[in-house]
């Protein structure tokens, strides 16, 4: 297959940070950002989230629309195993997309 530069890529993504007393203004706020195509979860460890029902509402009803979301862990070694514990296990459920061993490397 010849090399091929791709110079033309949809920016319309965001990434979003998971944080202890995130609330549902914020997620909201990402989720609906007008344009919006996909969205890079930033999760604890092996990919654990906030379990309340606001939380996985926001997240399943964001995806029955047609949004990408991506779960990466904010670690910077180690991989998202969805479902191994209860705290991924929604999301999962919810259609999010696991990242398994990507991170997001900060230079």
């Amino acid at each position: 297959m010849p090399f091929h530069i791709h110079t033309s890529l949809d920016t319309n993504l965001a990434v979003l940070k998971i944080f202890p007393g995130i609330s549902v203004n914020v997620l909201q706020s990402v989720l609906h950002t007008e344009g919006l195509k996909a969205l890079i979860l930033e999760t604890f460890g092996a990919g654990n989230a906030p379990t309340v029902d606001w939380f996985t509402r926001e997240i399943r009803s964001a995806i029955e629309r047609g949004l990408i979301i991506l779960n990466i862990t904010q670690c910077s070694q180690g991989r998202v195993e969805m479902g191994r514990y209860e705290t991924s296990r929604h999301l999962a459920d919810a259609g999010v997309i696991s990242g398994y061993d990507m991170t997001q490397k900060l230079l």
